[in-house]
């Protein structure tokens, strides 16, 4: 199976490395897309990854990127973290693609894109707060759409990134048990 990795404003870590390799020693094929053209930036907080995001991209121009690549490659499986989720929220909503799953964990800029429903087997999941939109409101909305999983977390946004603010070990070891075991049976 072919696995893309769309990361959050961090981009390229020792997590997203780790992450590509569990996948990769489960036998599937791994690309990860960042904001920073494959550069590791090591950015100390969510104040200096967002000013490296800004300076190096956007939101729209992450989902280009994001969708350009999923086209040329035709991923099975599409993982997003935040500005990543987000953008993997707008591409499941193409036509045309080869996904058998995509997840979106905390995709932040859904509060603009949710109108729109996912054409391939999506799971969303959302942090228990956001401070630009009402979580539970928006999931509620979401509720009932075809190809769509909502999972409302406990935790923060953030919460599978050992940089965020809102990491937490326990949820990070709970997704991540859910995401290999989902890889293990592909």
């Amino acid at each position: 199976m072919k696995y893309l990795i769309l990361t959050d404003i961090f981009g390229l870590t020792p997590w997203t490395d780790s992450l590509k390799n569990k996948l990769e020693d489960l036998g599937h094929q791994v690309l990860v897309l960042d904001p920073y053209q494959g550069e590791y930036l090591n950015l100390a907080d969510e104040t200096a990854a967002y000013a490296a995001f800004c300076e190096a991209s956007s939101h729209d121009g992450y989902y280009q990127s994001a969708l350009t690549l999923a086209k040329a490659h035709l991923p099975d499986t599409l993982i997003g973290f935040s500005a990543g989720a987000s953008a993997a929220w707008r591409i499941a909503s193409n036509k045309g693609l080869n996904f058998k799953s995509i997840h979106c964990f905390y995709p932040s800029q859904i509060r603009y894109y949710h109108d729109l429903s996912p054409k391939y087997p999506c799971q969303l999941i959302l942090p228990n707060y956001e401070g630009s939109f009402d979580v539970a409101a928006m999931g509620e909305y979401l509720q009932g759409r075809t190809n769509l999983e909502i999972e409302m977390s406990q935790y923060g946004h953030g919460f599978m990134n050992p940089l965020s603010a809102h990491y937490n070990e326990k949820a990070e070891a709970l997704a991540l048990r859910l995401l290999l075991s989902i890889a293990s049976l592909q």
